[in-house]
């Protein structure tokens, strides 16, 4: 990126506009100061430092306190030193100058501009008491370095009283290799006393060394700086000595790991520095800082990190021979120099265990055997851990000397590792004779406390022996102790069962690279893994044993219950598999996996479901734990094994499920249905994914109760995983075997959801199931969308639960859906449905089918819920379907509702003979389906589909709810005062269909032939292939039938309501406007001419709708809308319309206010008022009232329905209108009759009372 021209920078840093842009620019002035090329450009173009200073007196307080910063940070700067320090010093001169015109009180900030000065500006400003901060501090030290290097040479060893340290100088010689130098060479020259400071080591000497190594400094600067650091260690041993713990600091390490990493030529002298270094350690002044203990070895020979073990041992040896107090050869096989050892330089101090464990294994058990003829009687190390983790080494000397090791165990743990223990095993006869002492002590023993330290070390000693046998012995022995609660709690524990020599041995594979494994061959694993394994299920039954002792505690158990988890991880380990690997590949295995599999993994698995189906007996629960589980399972080493076949992965598998099956039984392995389904996904999910189609097909046919998990194995992810002919094959046999369960379910008698029955006998095969398969195919891309048809339809043929024929149904339609779908191929699934499902629905409950037993011995339930039903006529509104296809689903609605309008006639007899009712004779019950809501779906969503026959069903329906027969009231009063037949399903279902009398009625149809006489034309056209449709003729006979029914039964609010109900939708858009008046306003007009034809008939109703109030429903405002604009004429003709009501009102002998009122609130409803104006100065014209000396009521009516539309009017955006508007009320308040002039005064009033809401524009009025 292009820097900026010092033009641009200074430009930025005198705009004042953008805070943001003037921040930044300082940021590039401070940078440009310390290059050599743009320094003085920059500094003229900003002009010195009277152009800076004249700028910070502009700056924010925020912007002076930034630029001080960057301008302090160019004191280290090399380029052009002398002349920016000048021009820096006398900008400071500038800023401090009393009679600078900024007075703000921003000498803290301009302070960091100092250490970019001259010296002599520095040295007046700490001449005159400056306090600095650890900024300026800093760009001190690096700007006048020379200054701040010979004051800290100067003063750095000097002696005066008080403890100095160097942290305070860490900015001058930090980083500073010359001056580092410098510092070295003057205290190794040194003569006589100097004071060393406290943190020398910490603060100077150790990072030195740890950047030279970071930093990867050539040898010979390494070798130098150690040689200056070891030469002042030596020279001030009583100064630095006591700082040179291994932990504390890092010099001995430093220096141990130069030795080991240097090359030849270098040894000797890195070599010389360790010596001398360990020849200082400790050096301290108080008698504990002057004296090493082994554990102090120990830790010196385990710091370093990455050093082989022989390396390690060189170390011992180094160390034991030039620590202080020491002088032993550990290698000194003399008697003065075995006598050597034991003359220690702390009594009694003892070898930590660890450190044979360090170094190799052979000189190891070398420094064993010399410690051992020091000591006959073995007390020379400490129990201990191994590397942290527990270890049969904490086993105790005897049960009075805990304090000491147990002599034999390492002894034996050694001679096992090593290559003489290899040579001869001869020493085994030993440890046999000794574990059969100890378990004798043991049985001899009087004391608990004995009893079970004796047999915890017998089984440590068969454990450090490495003897399987030996072992698998002594834990069958020790269940003589099962009733001992405390050699219980002893043997059991952590000590024995979770140390890292114990799992090792029962892992079964040795260590690679190490003497056994060289020995092992494939048939001694295959026998020790055998063993260990049978050891392992002794030790699970012997705890099953004790839970039912009365001192039974799980806790104390742990050890055990956790063996088999620690087991199997070690087997997993890489490691140890390579370990296999090789000793399979050294005697001449070719097939790695196939042996690994035999010998190591079927094993471990088959003990591990041993074990499993130990603690799972009846009287073993109470070791699982708290979520009443094992602590590891088998199917843990099947997710562990690393690179595995596919082939061998669905191998083992198959063998893991034979094998839980046959062990932990049904019950258990449903409760572990997530295990399983772990190990199938483990096959879908490898580079084979078919080979798991057999388990997902075998898990979902035979998973009984375990649907749930069924999802997780066939999905879209897995089927898109395999090949093409795989995937094929294997969702035709998951349908051909869903088949053959749903036809054994279909063959058993029908039981009912949520009952006993149901509870007790298991489906064959679940719902959610076939629905799941149902699902997957849905516009699935995983196979041809004639094979999903195939699959669909051969589960349709057999489903009989509602929600699989949904489920089914939707995905057949989806395949519909796609517009590649070929003909042939829609004509398949639209012939499935009709051949399935219309029947189906056709049922009188489309949840289950009768038989003609059922329907012979009792009356059958009828269904309440129709969803086959509801999602075909949802079809035929789906948008995605041709017009064909949504045809052709109409004719079979049309099927399913006429064949459930005869099923349900049938039950219907069926009721009144079970019943003992009966209808008068020649009466009859209306044909209608199973469910009426549906009929009028149909009516509502798919009218130009449907037949006269059904509309005449919803007819029928809604004309006996209006006004039932008398049979039919008879049996529907009955029904209601029998309370158990009318909580009953017959009795609802009579209920349902003749029992909906006043606005209920209007459920059934009417509310819906109301709307669909308001629909556009458009829609009204028949899209039936045969047959006659629907028209609005059939529709208005309907309503007129319905509302003749309420004049009859006297229901003046169902009239109204019916009314109200068919101008509605008038306003939806100009088609319905239209149908409206085409269709709607005729009916009313002859409910109205009924109405009146009964007012004046003999034997007319006391109570009838009021006419009026009907007409005015039918006024024919005209619609309009923002882009639909009504036509004059309409307006026209309903200003007529109103005004012929208002005369008839005038006419009236009668009251007229109520319906007036009623007229008035009516007609200022309109959703859009921007017509009102017009309306208004229209009717005005009509009759010129105002000129009248005697104005008729029409015109007072006339006059106040005018003044409401211009009330409620919107702007109609029409000059000449507003015009027309004030002129007519200029007429209204210049009117000849009193009356009418007192009126128009009111209403002008009103208007203008409107304020900026009005407009009329009265201010052109004359």
């Amino acid at each position: 990126m292009k820097r900026p021209s010092a033009v641009d920078v200074v430009a930025d840093l005198r705009q004042t506009e953008h805070a943001g842009t003037r921040t930044a620019a300082i940021a590039t002035l401070g940078k440009a100061l310390r290059r050599g090329d743009s320094f003085l450009p920059l500094w003229t173009a900003v002009g010195g430092a009277d152009g800076l200073a004249a700028l910070m007196a502009e700056f924010s307080v925020k912007d002076v306190q930034v630029l001080c910063r960057w301008l302090g940070r160019t004191a280290s700067a090399e380029n052009f030193r002398a002349e920016r320090r000048a021009g820096m010093g006398q900008l400071v001169r500038l800023l401090y100058d009393a009679e600078r015109e900024d007075k703000r009180p921003l000498r803290v900030y301009y302070q960091d501009l100092i250490p970019a000065c001259e010296l002599e500006v520095v040295e007046e400003w700490e001449a005159d008491g400056a306090e600095w901060t650890a900024f300026q501090q800093k760009a001190l030290s690096r700007g006048h370095r020379e200054r701040y290097e010979e004051n800290f040479l100067a003063r750095v060893f000097e002696v005066d009283e008080g403890q100095r340290t160097l942290s305070a100088d860490r900015t001058v010689f930090k980083g500073n290799m010359k001056l580092h130098e410098q510092v070295f060479e003057k205290i190794v020259d040194r003569d006589g006393e100097a004071q060393i400071p406290s943190d020398f080591y910490q603060e100077f000497a150790l990072p030195l060394l740890r950047r030279l190594a970071k930093k990867r400094a050539d040898e010979a600067t390494r070798d130098k700086f150690l040689d200056y650091v070891v030469s002042v260690a030596r020279k001030y041993p009583d100064e630095l000595g006591r700082y040179l713990n291994v932990v504390e600091s890092s010099l001995l390490q430093y220096a141990i790991r130069e030795w080991k990493t240097a090359k030849e030529e270098r040894k000797e002298v890195m070599k010389a520095h360790v010596v001398h270094l360990l020849e200082l350690y400790p050096a301290g002044k108080k008698a504990w800082e002057k004296q090493a203990t082994l554990w102090t070895v120990e830790r010196i020979i385990n710091a370093p990190r990455r050093m082989t073990p022989e390396a390690r041992f060189e170390l011992l040896r180094l160390a034991m021979r030039h620590l202080h107090g020491y002088g032993i050869d550990i290698e000194d096989d003399s008697d003065s120099g075995i006598a050597r050892l034991k003359n220690l330089p702390v009594e009694g101090d003892l070898w930590p265990v660890n450190v044979f464990y360090s170094i190799d294994v052979e000189n190891a058990r070398a420094l064993f055997e010399r410690l051992a003829k020091a000591y006959p009687g073995g007390d020379f190390f400490a129990t201990g851990a191994y590397r942290g983790n527990a270890s049969v080494l904490r086993q105790g000397r005897d049960p009075d000397n805990l304090r000491c090791g147990d002599f034999e165990i390492l002894r034996f743990l050694l001679i096992r590792k090593s290559k003489a223990g290899d040579e001869d095993k001869t020493w085994l006869d030993r440890v046999r004779r000794i574990v059969e002492d100890r378990k004798k002590a043991a049985q001899q023993s009087r004391e608990p406390i004995h009893r079970a330290f004796w047999t915890k070390s017998a089984m440590n000693l068969c454990v450090a022996a490495g003897d399987l046998e030996m072992l698998a012995d002594a834990v069958l022995w020790a269940r003589r102790f099962n009733k001992d609660s405390l050699t219980v709690y002893h043997l059991y524990s952590s000590d024995v069962w979770e140390t890292v020599e114990v799992v090792a041995l029962l892992g079964g594979i040795p260590e690679k690279e190490t003497p056994a494994a060289e020995r092992a061959t494939l048939a001694s694993i295959k026998e020790d893994v055998d063993i260990a394994n049978r050891i392992l299920v002794d030790l699970t039954q012997t705890a099953t044993m004790v839970v039912q002792e009365p001192g039974f505690d799980r806790s104390r158990w742990l050890s055990v219950l956790r063996l088999p988890k620690a087991l199997a991880d070690f087997r997993l380990h890489k490691d140890n598999v390579e370990s296999f690997g090789s000793i399979a590949k050294a005697g001449g295995s070719e097939d790695h996996a196939r042996e690994i599999t035999d010998i190591l993994w079927k094993p471990t698995m088959d003990v591990l479901l041993e074990v499993e189906a130990l603690l799972y007996s009846t009287t073993s629960t109470a070791l699982l734990n708290s979520s009443n589980s094992v602590e590891v399972q088998a199917v843990y080493i099947l997710n562990g094994i690393r690179d595995a076949s596919p082939k061998l992965l669905a191998e083992l598998a198959k063998w893991l499920m034979d094998n839980m099956r046959e062990r932990l039984g049904a019950k258990r392995l449903n409760a572990q249905m997530w295990n399983i389904v772990t190990i199938v996904l483990r096959v879908a999910n490898s580079d084979q994914p078919a080979l798991a189609c057999p388990f997902i097909r075998n898990l979902i046919m035979d998973g009984g109760e375990n649907s749930s998990w069924h999802r997780q194995l066939i999905n879209v992810s897995f089927l898109r995983s395999l090949p093409a002919k795989a995937a094929k094959e294997f969702l035709f046999t998951m349908a051909n075997a869903m088949r053959d369960k749903m036809r054994e379910q279909n063959a058993r008698p029908f039981v009912k959801e949520g009952s006993k029955a149901q509870a007790q006998h298991k489906p064959a095969i679940k719902v959610t199931t076939i629905k799941m398969m149902a699902q997957v195919l849905n516009n699935n891309h995983f196979i041809d969308a004639v094979s999903s048809c195939d699959i669909l339809t051969s589960l349709l043929s057999e489903a009989r639960h509602i929600d699989a024929r949904i489920t089914i149904v939707d995905s057949l339609i989806s395949t519909m859906e796609v517009p590649s779908c070929p003909p042939e191929l829609r004509q398949r699934v639209l012939d499935a449905l009709e051949k399935y499902i219309v029947p189906a629905a056709a049922q009188l409950s489309e949840r289950r089918p009768y038989s003609e037993e059922e329907w012979a011995t009792e009356l059958p339930e009828a269904g309440e819920e129709t969803p086959l039903t509801e999602i075909l006529l949802a079809q035929t509104k789906n948008t995605k379907l041709s017009d064909e296809d949504r045809a052709r689903i109409a004719e079979l609605v049309v099927a399913a509702l006429e064949g459930s309008a005869a099923t349900n006639a049938r039950w219907m007899d069926l009721f009144l003979t079970k019943n003992g009712f009966s209808l008068d004779d020649g009466e009859t019950l209306p044909r209608c389906p199973v469910n009426p809501k549906v009929l009028s779906s149909m009516f509502k969503d798919c009218t130009s589909y449907m037949p006269v026959s059904l509309l005449t069903m919803l007819r029928e329906m809604a004309l006996v709810n209006i006004d039932p027969s008398p049979g039919i009231t008879r049996v529907t009063e009955a029904v209601k005062k029998d309370r158990d037949l009318l909580n009953s399903n017959a009795g609802k279902h009579w209920l349902k269909h003749f029992n909906n009398p006043g606005f209920h009625a209007s459920s059934l149809g009417l509310d819906i032939a109301a709307d669909v006489l308001q629909r556009p034309a458009v829609w009204m056209k028949p899209k039936l292939k045969s047959g006659k449709g629907v028209d609005f003729k059939a529709v208005q006979d309907f309503v007129l039938a319905a509302a003749n029914k309420f004049l009859q039964k006297e229901r003046v609010e169902l009239v109204d309501a019916l009314a109200s109900r068919l101008c509605s939708e008038r306003m939806s858009s100009p088609q319905h406007w239209e149908s409206w008046r085409e269709n709607c306003v005729p009916v009313v007009n002859d409910i109205i001419a009924s109405i009146n034809d009964m007012r004046i008939s003999p034997g007319r109703a006391p109570t009838l709708p009021n006419v009026f109030r009907l007409k005015v429903e039918i006024l024919p405002l005209p619609f309009s809308s923002a882009r639909h604009a009504a036509t004059f004429d309409d307006s026209v003709a309903y200003v007529i319309a109103l005004s012929d009501l208002i005369e008839e009102l005038g006419s009236r002998r009668g009251p007229y206010h109520e319906d007036f009122a009623y007229l008035k609130s009516e007609v200022v409803k309109a959703r859009t008022k921007t017509g009102f104006a017009l309306f208004a100065v229209e009717l005005g014209r009509m009759h010129a009232a105002w000129a009248s000396w005697e104005p008729t009521l029409a015109e007072y009516l006339r006059m106040e329905i005018i003044g409401e539309l211009l009330l409620a009017a919107e702007d109609p955006k029409d000059k000449s209108l507003a015009g027309d508007v004030l002129e007519m009320m200029g007429d209204w308040t210049g009117a000849n009759e009193d009356e009418m002039r007192a009126l128009g005064v009111v209403y002008e009033g009103k208007l203008k009372a409107l304020g900026k809401k009005g407009w009329i524009p009265w201010d052109e009025q004359k």
